[in-house]
Parts: structure tokens; sequence; C-alpha cells
């Protein structure tokens, strides 16, 4: 498929992503909740065992990978 492609006609984007807040405590109240459905899937825990201060230490080592809890910066 990619066979005729002139590499030097090619254009590479690379862009750098940061969380939407510098913190958890900085989300709304409706993304917290949003943010721990989404860490509960990061760490495969049940429900009932995801706490808030596990979904705040999560926060910014993943949430700029994320569409919804990042930003592109660059």
């Amino acid at each position: 498929m990619h066979q005729n492609v002139d590499p030097t006609k090619v254009l590479y984007i690379d862009i750098e992503t940061v969380s939407a807040t510098p913190d958890y405590e900085g989300l709304s109240d409706t993304m917290k909740a949003l943010w721990k459905i989404k860490a509960r899937q990061i760490l495969r825990v049940k429900e009932e065992e995801m706490t808030e201060e596990a979904a705040a230490e999560l926060y910014p080592q993943k949430a700029a990978i994320f569409a919804e809890f990042g930003k592109i910066v660059c």
C-alpha cells in the first residue's frame, strides 16, 4: 500500500500533551468522577476498591495520554 510513497513528500507531526489541569483537585466534580472510572480501568480494580487518593495519585502520571483529560501543548 505504501510502496509508492515518496518519503521526501511525507510530513511527520509529533505532538506533546499535558494533563488538562496540574492536579486532580483542579478537575470539576464531573471530571473527577469520570477520571475515577478511567483510573479504575487503568488499575484494573473493582469500583469499591477505587479510592479518591489512588485516582488523585494516578492523575499526573497518566491523564495527559487520554484525550478527555489532556491537552496538546505543541
